[in-house]
């Protein structure tokens, strides 16, 4: 295991000497932190820096009287003019030259403030990366790193190659100047220490490929994927296949996870099956109800008309049983007026 730290000469501003800062902010912290944790794993810190001798030199002096064993310097042609994932490229066949697994630098640089030369290197060497990083220590073996985001610190333990992008060490006030708080200290390396430059052939990189990307190269086109999606037959297979691919643990936490579900499957499937009777028993109810009460109604109104007929069968019967009646009275007296009339 072995602590790779990348450094870098910090570069003047308009109007300012080159002497006034040789480290930003966030590379003075990347040396503090990327040198305890090398002495905390009893291994090496390896300084790397991309540059001319003239610019780098005091860097790699500096890391050195802090205490890293090696100072290593990649230079090569027109190397100032690539963008930032050309230093990338050239930092991490740095870092695969040395043969170190952790890498610390800082997050951002204090002249151009992009923040992306830690990432690119991450994703260039295939390593996971963790930036906002204020602080780290060795804990059983592992590195735990304090992250800010958001106005707020995670602590995170990482196992394994990563790059670690420190930011800028917090500062205190003494005599109305700011003074940071943590700075290397210098502390001599216990092996003999050694500064090399190597330039890009001796990375095996081939430095017209690293030329600065002004346009993307042929026609751009849609990417379609070639694997098909596959569908499983139900939740265990699903939990199976996730098991084989160690995406989900594995084991009786699955299993119980499993019978959860199931379980909580019966439950929701029994109190839909328990509403949906009720509802539909209560809607019969109501409709069988409706129909007898309305049944009755019928048979009331027929009743009330059958009775009404009756009741006009009456009248008319007997208004007629009358009208025979005087008949039969008025029939006698007729005869005998006409009986007096003929004899008239």
């Amino acid at each position: 295991m072995t602590i790779a730290i990348l450094v870098r000469r910090a570069q003047a501003k308009p109007g300012q000497h080159d002497e006034e800062q040789v480290l930003g902010p966030c590379e003075r912290g990347a040396l503090t932190i990327g040198l305890d944790l090398a002495r905390a794993l009893h291994t090496d810190a390896i300084a790397i820096a991309a540059g001319p001798a003239r610019r780098e030199d005091r860097v790699l002096a500096m890391a050195l009287r802090a205490g890293c064993a090696r100072g290593v310097r990649v230079w090569g042609d027109g190397q100032d003019e690539l963008d930032f994932l050309g230093l990338a490229e050239i930092l991490a066949a740095a870092v695969r030259k040395v043969g170190a697994d952790r890498v610390v630098c800082g997050d951002r640089s204090v002249d151009e403030r992009t923040g992306a030369i830690g990432p690119a290197v991450a994703e260039l060497l295939g390593i996971a990366h963790l930036s906002g990083v204020a602080s780290a220590r060795v804990v059983d073996g592992a590195i735990e790193a304090e992250h800010l985001a958001d106005r707020r610190r995670l602590v995170v333990r990482l196992r394994g190659p990563v790059v670690l992008c420190v930011g800028a060490p917090a500062v205190r006030l003494h005599d109305g100047e700011a003074v940071p708080v943590a700075t290397p200290a210098i502390i001599p390396s216990a092996g003999t220490q050694s500064m090399e430059s190597h330039d890009l052939e001796d990375l095996g990189i081939d430095p017209r490929r690293l030329a600065p990307r002004r346009a993307p190269a042929g026609r751009l086109r849609a990417m379609r994927g070639t694997r098909q999606a596959t569908i499983l037959p139900d939740a265990a297979a699903l939990l199976e296949r996730l098991r084989e691919e160690c995406l989900v643990a594995s084991g009786g936490a699955v299993t119980e996870a499993v019978a959860v579900t199931e379980t909580v499957t019966e439950a929701v499937t029994e109190a839909v099956t328990e509403a949906v009777t009720e509802a539909v028993t209560e809607a019969v109810t109501v409709a069988v109800t409706e129909a007898v009460t309305e049944t009755v109604t019928v048979t009331e109104a027929v009743t009330v008309a059958v009775t009404e007929a009756v009741a006009v069968a009456v009248t008319v019967t007997e208004a007629v049983t009358e009208a025979v009646t005087e008949a039969e009275i008025v029939a006698p007296a007729v005869g005998d007026a006409v009986g007096k009339r003929a004899e008239a």
